[in-house]
């Protein structure tokens, strides 16, 4: 992952606002100092899903007004 540069975040954009932004211009320098395009591509991270996890997402969903037209026992996590 390291090879690839790779940033990997806290989820927390108290401490991850100025580490993004470090590596953001860092990949950007190295990119413009060797003439190659950057390319950013964003893969946001999902939600586990397990016993544990529903109960949480159904709360969540519950507060959001979310209605799923899916069986309680489906397993589906509704990340915030």
């Amino acid at each position: 992952m390291q090879f690839y540069n790779f940033i990997f975040l806290a989820r927390s954009w108290a401490s991850d606002r100025l580490y993004l932004a470090n590596r953001l211009a860092w990949l950007g320098k190295r990119a413009q100092e060797q003439d190659i395009p950057l390319t950013f591509i964003l893969y946001p991270e999902g939600t586990l899903v397990s016993p544990n996890t529903r109960p949480i997402s159904k709360k969540y969903a519950d507060k959001m007004g979310i209605v799923s037209d899916r069986d309680e026992d489906e397993m589906i996590a509704l990340d915030r």
